[in-house]
């Protein structure tokens, strides 16, 4: 893995890390906070503790060792990863120029949750100017992989993939309250008052959206260790380059 992909990694783990510590202060009470969904119970102990239930831990590490199986497949071919991909039902749009369409509907080319409203039938018209994949006029989109028509970037496609991944399993943190919370987090303008601003329940479920967005950089690490960075060193012995160590 680059240098430059390293320290962008590392930001980003801080930049969350920082995030889930500026949340926890906000909580000094001694009563726990309980958090209801469909997977999991959230406490926050006087402690700052957040511990996810064991069904949600044994998911998470399901997801992880599945993921990791797949990718070490198509780990030399990211495009065939896609293909995999859309067969399992998620659709895949690839286009030159749609990174700046998605810029301004608030996203990035990567993997799309389904979004609602005005937003939504701009992001189908912007994809039917500019991709051979037509879509339906409509007010909702279902999840999808929205993608600049070039070589896939590997450690791109390895965090998304794991999302997706996720999102699929039903792990928590992709509700779209949430998902919009958690966007709004790394506005440069975002602060405590913001986080004030959200109910108790929004701010645990922010922590499963951040708790989801680790563990997709975690698997990004291990993916590069285990199987990217080996084969880079395996190919310089191949061609007779020294290795540092």
């Amino acid at each position: 893995m680059g240098e430059f992909m390293k320290n962008n990694f590392k930001e980003l783990l801080y930049s969350v890390l920082d995030i889930y510590q500026l949340i926890n202060r906000l909580f000094s009470k001694d009563k726990s906070l309980e958090n209801y969904s469909n997977k999991s119970k959230t406490y926050l102990t006087a402690n700052d503790t957040l511990q996810l239930n064991s069904s949600v831990k044994l998911s998470a590490e399901n997801i992880g060792k599945t993921a990791k199986t797949i990718m070490k497949q198509y780990i030399n071919n990211p495009d065939d990863l896609l293909k995999l991909i859309e067969s399992k039902g998620t659709r895949v749009i690839r286009a030159k120029h749609i990174e700046k369409l998605l810029r301004l509907t608030g996203e990035y080319d990567s993997f799309i949750l389904p979004s609602k409203g005005l937003k939504a039938l701009f992001l189908i018209i912007g994809i039917n100017l500019l991709s051979k994949t037509k879509m339906k006029l409509a007010l909702s989109t279902p999840a999808m992989f929205v993608l600049e028509d070039k070589p896939v970037n590997i450690y791109l496609i390895a965090h998304q993939f794991h999302h997706w991944m996720s999102y699929i399993e039903k792990m928590p943190g992709y509700e779209e309250n949430t998902v919009n919370n958690f966007k709004n987090i790394w506005n440069h303008e975002f602060g405590s008052k913001d986080i004030d601003k959200l109910c108790v329940q929004e701010i645990l479920a922010l922590k499963d959206a951040i708790a989801r967005d680790i563990e997709a950089i975690n698997f990004v690490k291990e993916i590069t260790n285990e199987y990217i960075a080996s084969k880079t060193s395996s190919d310089k012995l191949k061609n007779g380059q020294s290795q540092s160590i």
